[in-house]
């Protein structure tokens, strides 16, 4: 926050984050503030005031506005370092909702698209993606702003979840979301007939936390994975981050993998903003931040077929 006061502190610039600021609200129709949203617009302004900097009438907009909201959905705003490009995610104000919780954003997904951002351009530039449990459709839109990948499958197996995607993709790319396929696609009866696109990589994030779903998630990696090499798809692997809020979960999933005809080929970590890799650890501030009132690490695991 103490960046974005000190960016704000030039009036030109204070005037172009608030600009940005009214225009996503007025995208959006009203504006669906969180609590720590609101709060955060109070540190800036009030911030500001003990630097004596001329604060605009849009900042002061943006905070009425958002002592007014009472709605079910909030956004999430993403800038990019400079302020100026930025992703909006609209989610439901609770993690469980009518019966799933895809109809909020969660830890995992930012971690995977910040790491996919900075250090996977090698493997996803030109691809075609599919992610499995794509949730609000972070890591699907993230890909789409910078322009890395050729298409976009996101999948859920619940229409409401789907619904919810569709608006965030309309959000992001009002003229233009060619790229972008939505289908549902449910891990137990999984058929590759309704995949419009044969991906070339398969990613999913925050999807290992019910003991009861390991199983058929794994079952749908393995088939996906036998399909693509079929098509002569070049080392074709699936990516998955999950949060550890449960080691024996983590454990169960990892033993399903080698059970079911999956190797491990890769495994790290992001925690306290540090990737830790096998050999050697990146501090790394996040693209995605990301806060919560219980603080968990986010476990990666790259999953090939078993020679």
């Amino acid at each position: 926050l103490n960046k974005i006061v000190s960016f704000c502190e030039d009036s030109s610039q204070q005037q172009l984050l608030g600009d940005i600021l009214c225009m996503i609200s007025s995208r959006v129709r009203r504006s669906h503030f969180r609590k720590s949203h609101r709060n955060a617009l109070k540190y800036i302004i009030e911030q500001l005031e003990v630097r004596h900097a001329e604060i605009g009438w849009q900042l002061y907009i943006c905070l009425t506005n958002s002592m007014m909201d009472n709605t079910l959905y909030v956004d999430r705003i993403f800038f990019d370092d400079s302020f100026t490009k930025y992703i909006i995610l609209q989610e439901n104000r609770s993690h469980l909702s009518q019966g799933t919780t895809g109809l909020s954003c969660w830890q995992a997904s930012c971690d995977l698209a910040n790491y996919l951002l900075k250090y996977g351009r090698d493997y996803i530039s030109g691809n075609n993606v599919l992610e499995l449990g794509a949730g609000c459709g972070l890591l699907g839109i993230a890909l789409a702003a910078v322009g890395f990948v050729k298409s976009i499958t996101l999948s859920d197996g619940n229409i409401d979840v789907l619904n919810v995607i569709r608006d965030n993709i309309q959000l992001n790319f009002p003229k233009n979301c060619g790229i972008f396929n939505v289908i549902f696609l449910e891990w137990e009866a999984i058929n590759l007939e309704n995949i419009p696109v044969l991906p070339d990589i398969i990613f999913a994030a925050d999807v290992v936390y019910d003991l009861l779903a390991i199983k058929p998630l794994v079952h749908a990696i393995k088939k996906l994975l036998i399909a693509l090499t079929k098509e002569n798809k070049t080392g074709p692997y699936c990516l998955l981050a999950n949060t550890i809020r449960n080691q024996e979960t983590i454990d169960k999933f990892v033993t399903c993998t080698g059970e079911n005809g999956l190797s491990i080929r890769n495994c790290f970590i992001y925690e306290n903003s540090i990737f830790k890799f096998a050999t050697k650890n990146i501090e790394d501030q996040s693209l995605f931040p990301f806060t919560s009132s219980v603080q968990c690490p986010t476990i990666f695991h790259e999953l090939i077929l078993k020679d």
